[in-house]
């Protein structure tokens, strides 16, 4: 209690050894003196003389006060002074600043997505919770036990080593343990040694932040003042936080990962699928292993059983082309390495092999440090190799691995695919060229029985394609009808040499013999699964546009547009050329007969594509139709 002047009439509580006060001891003394240095204290005694009640959290030193100041009046009802009461809120006040730093943290960490953003961001958050004078993220390497400094904040990256080896260091050495907090020498050593600003510094926190496969990071803050029992339970809290975390980022990156993968193998799966040109599957294969595996150039070697070769397929992300990228015959180097034992091979270090790497121009032009070289084999054959080169070291792990030994197993598969499609190709072929030397076989066979007639289907399969592709007829469909062509009159097989070869006019019975060609011919070809559709010309090229043709009287569409085109070039042709029972007709003559029959005998369309494909020019006399 104080007097209006600010006097202390009472001092009483447990409280006050916090305050560095003794009971009694103030009483007399002035509140302006005693707390000169704490503002708000005086500042809540002014407010309370004015008549105000008034509550405040102050801090004084270390030790967080819930305070309440209100006015003292006399028997008349006048302001004679204040009292206050004061609570100690230290533990609470922490307590309840610590969850808002765990919320904020958790929040913060929360919003991020990648791996590499979060050793800086981390850092910031607890460089600013700790006020330190600074803070690294270090990653342990298992090859060397040792951690190497990824990032920092708030202290020059020289102010630690780059490489902290854990027996040398009798703080980091202790990592095991759940938090690390000392004041060992070796922190105002190293630092006065690597000429930070923060000399002195000589207290440090250590956060470690277990990972997968057995390795781990470890976070070290630093300051020049000591860690409070508060401080050391908030980072424990804020270490399982940042550890969940990072875990989180990490399991999300892998499942993206794993996304882009399957992706990449889909890619490749409708590649092999999607085309039998292997070099286009070769490229997207190879695109698929740059960007996935995230390697600088891969390539990809064929093998060449027939000469025992490895043949270079296709390559990406080399500066130079050379000597490199050609067929190897020698079996040596790491190519054939890989080849002969067909096993994965990885060369960390390729200019420690430069004496003995053949393909020397890999190293001394491109640059490259990192090899990994794996088989491609399928069926139990070795189809070739899958090279891969980086200019740096790789960071892998089982999965890299494991995708990377997928990537060629697709590749091998699309080798394998792309041969067997080449066999078969060569084989169908092989097989046409042996149906088309019979069915010529055929052809020269009913050529030979026309006094006049060789040379006569040639120049009819040469006119009728010509047609074809004019009228708009895909090339798919060219090939049935070159055959049809080829086969329009092998229904004549059937006929009499003695009518076929008649010089003068045929009887009616004749006649009936002639027209039923077509029909033998159907007859013949029907049993023949592979002309099916070439059926359409030796069956109907003699049916009419108005539907008198024969055999069976069609009529304009009815009548298939093969056997429509078809019908004008044979035409054309028996008119200008010799006949055993009449001379060939002047082409002028045989243009009009053909003209002057569109839209009786022939397809109008189909004559109009005839006289443009033809440069066909109309004759200025009529010509009476003689024909048929």
């Amino acid at each position: 209690m104080i007097d209006r002047q600010g006097q202390f009439i009472l001092s009483e509580g447990r409280g006050l050894a916090d305050l560095g006060l003794e009971p009694g001891e103030v009483v007399g003394k002035s509140i302006y003196d005693i707390y000169a240095d704490v503002p708000e204290i005086l500042e809540c005694v002014r407010q309370a003389l004015d008549g105000h009640r008034v509550e405040d959290t102050i801090k004084v030193g270390e030790v967080y006060w819930n305070a309440h100041f209100y006015p003292t009046r006399n028997a008349g009802g006048r302001i004679s002074g204040v009292t206050g009461v004061a609570f100690n809120i230290t533990t609470e006040h922490a307590r309840l600043r610590n969850q808002k730093f765990l919320m904020d943290t958790a929040a913060m960490l929360r919003s991020i997505n990648s791996r590499d953003e979060m050793p800086r961001k981390t850092l910031e958050i607890l460089h600013d919770i700790f006020q330190a004078k600074g803070a690294l993220f270090l990653n342990h390497s298992s090859s060397d036990d040792s951690l190497k400094v990824e990032e920092f904040v708030g202290i020059r990256s020289s102010t630690m080593e780059n490489s902290l080896n854990l027996e040398s260091n009798p703080v980091i050495k202790e990592r095991s343990e759940k938090l690390l907090s000392t004041t060992h020498p070796y922190f105002e050593k190293s630092i006065h040694e690597a000429g930070s600003v923060a000399t002195g510094l000589t207290a440090a926190a250590g956060i470690p932040l277990p990972g997968r496969d057995e390795t781990s990071s470890l976070i070290w803050i630093l300051r020049d003042q000591l860690f409070s029992e508060s401080e050391a339970h908030l980072l424990t809290k804020l270490g399982e936080i940042i550890t969940g975390a990072f875990q989180r980022v990490e399991q999300f990156e892998r499942t993206q990962k794993r996304i882009q993968r399957l992706s990449a193998l889909h890619a490749i799966d409708q590649a092999i699928t999607g085309t039998f040109d292997l070099n286009v599957t070769l490229n997207v294969i190879l695109d698929q292993v740059i960007t996935q595996l995230e390697v600088d150039a891969a390539d990809i070697f064929l093998y060449q059983p027939e000469t025992h070769t490895l043949k270079f397929g296709e390559g990406r992300g080399f500066c130079h082309t050379d000597s490199s990228h050609q067929q190897v015959r020698e079996r040596v180097g790491l190519l054939w390495q890989v080849a002969r034992e067909r096993a994965l091979i990885n060369i960390p270090n390729l200019p420690h092999r430069r004496q003995t790497f053949v393909r020397r121009s890999l190293v001394e032009k491109e640059e490259f440090i990192t090899y990994f070289g794996i088989p491609l084999i399928a069926k139990g054959e070795i189809k070739g190799v899958l090279e891969l080169f980086h200019r740096d070291s790789l960071q892998i792990d089982n999965e890299w691995i494991k995708f990377f030994k997928t990537l060629a197993n697709q590749a091998a598969i699309a080798i394998d695919n792309a041969a067997l499609f080449e066999n078969l190709r060569k084989s169908n072929m092989k097989l046409d060229l042996a149906y088309h030397s019979t069915l010529e076989g055929w052809v020269r066979a009913l050529d030979l029985r026309y006094e006049e007639g060789q040379g006569y289907s040639k120049r009819v399969i040469q006119r009728t394609l010509r047609l074809a592709k004019a009228f708009g007829i895909n090339n798919g469909k060219l090939i049935h009808i070159r055959r049809g062509a080829l086969l329009h009159d092998i229904g004549n097989l059937a006929i009499p040499d003695s009518i076929l070869n008649k010089k003068g006019s045929l009887t009616d019975s004749e006649w009936e013999k002639i027209k039923k060609h077509p029909v033998y011919a159907q007859e013949m070809l029907s049993e023949i699964e592979f002309l099916h559709p070439a059926l359409d010309i030796p069956y109907c090229h003699h049916e009419k546009w108005d539907g008198s043709g024969y055999p069976r009287g069609l009529k304009e569409g009815r009548i298939p547009i093969a056997a429509r085109i078809f019908s004008v070039i044979d035409v054309w042709e028996a008119l200008i050329n010799q006949r055993p029972y009449r001379d060939p007709w002047p082409e002028e003559k045989a243009v009009q007969y053909i003209l002057e029959h569109s839209g009786t005998h022939f397809d109008p369309e189909v004559v109009d594509a005839w006289r443009d494909a033809f440069d066909i020019e109309p004759p200025q006399e009529e010509i009476k139709s003689i024909y048929g």
